[in-house]
């Protein structure tokens, strides 16, 4: 009998000791490194940001945060690869990505994917939407721009990555407006700024932020923004962009380059705890005096927020409804 309770307190024993170690195995979390992958090449916006992250992030998980590319397809094969990743669901694979072209490829595209497969994180870039030329275009505002569309119809070339707010704005404007001219679209910022550069095409739809890259050589003629939010930061001369089209009677959303991390949902299901962790450490990274002198010094500071999971949630259910409301656009031509 005494020999049966010693065994039996044996067992009790060794399984405290191994709930324990379990359980200290989650509370460890991470033990290796985790990776962000960005649906877009290297070289744009939204790898800049992961990429500047990258480092602050380790600082405060203890573990290196690598970031992959995976570009093509509006961002579905980036995000399609994060989503099927088996290790998405235990918290070491993030998805670094930008609105309005994850909507799209949900909205448009019939991506095998959906909103609430993801876990927010945070959305921490509202890069607005803007038209650049270069420094010696005739173009001065958004004005002028237009008058020369309509003086020459059919030979002035956008550049741009088709299905995203800029893409949009831009299509918004061309049909209300009834302007002609073409589009070219590209995979990545860093694509259609060289065209820009190599005068392959005569402006570009883009993102105020984004643009600083080329600001030696380029200039932004209108933001997507209200005149009481001007002036831009990095563009003092630019114009608000609704603010011209109110001579044309035309008012449109003011939308961004959304920049947002995302976390599988499957992760925060079944590892709360780790969800946890990484919300705080991601907090204490972004607002850290050392990442925030980094925003300061690459000139990102002006579109940095952080909104935290609630509300970044809340900003992309808005985004992911105004797809559905212009699908009819996003569907044209490229």
């Amino acid at each position: 009998m005494l020999k049966k309770l010693s065994t039996l307190v044996i067992l009790v024993v060794i399984g405290l000791m191994m709930f324990s170690m379990m359980s200290f195995a989650a509370d460890d979390w991470p033990t290796r490194p985790i990776k962000i992958f960005v649906p877009f090449k290297a070289g744009g916006s939204a790898d800049r940001l992961a990429r500047g992250l990258a480092p602050y992030l380790k600082e405060e998980l203890g573990v290196p945060v690598l970031v992959e590319n995976y570009p093509g397809a509006s961002t579905q094969i980036g995000t399609t690869m994060m989503i099927n990743n088996k290790d998405a669901e235990k918290g070491y694979v993030l998805l670094l990505s930008t609105q309005l072209y994850f909507s799209n490829s949900i909205v448009t595209q019939q991506a095998p994917y959906k909103l609430e497969d993801f876990a927010m994180v945070n959305i921490e870039q509202f890069d607005p939407v803007d038209f650049a030329v270069l420094k010696d275009s005739p173009y001065n505002n958004l004005t002028d721009l237009i008058k020369a569309i309509e003086a020459n119809p059919g030979k002035l070339k956008m550049g741009g990555i088709f299905g995203g707010s800029n893409y949009l704005t831009a299509m918004i404007m061309k049909e209300e407006l009834g302007l002609d001219f073409k589009v070219i679209t590209y995979s990545s910022g860093s694509e259609y700024r060289n065209a820009l550069l190599g005068k392959q095409v005569d402006f570009v739809a883009s993102s105020a932020s984004g643009d600083t890259s080329i600001q030696d050589q380029a200039k932004v003629l209108t933001v997507a923004l209200p005149e009481e939010d001007l002036p831009f930061k990095e563009w003092p001369e630019a114009t608000s962009m609704n603010a011209e089209l109110a001579k044309y009677n035309l008012n449109i959303t003011n939308l961004g380059a959304v920049r947002f991390m995302v976390a599988s949902a499957e992760f925060k299901e079944k590892y709360p705890e780790r969800y946890q962790k990484l919300i705080t450490a991601y907090e204490k990274a972004v607002n850290s005096p050392e990442y925030q002198a980094y925003l300061a010094k690459s000139g990102q500071q002006s579109v940095f927020h952080y909104y935290g999971p609630e509300k970044s949630l809340e900003i992309m259910e808005d985004i992911h409804a105004t797809a559905v409301k212009y699908k009819k656009l996003l569907l044209g031509s490229r």
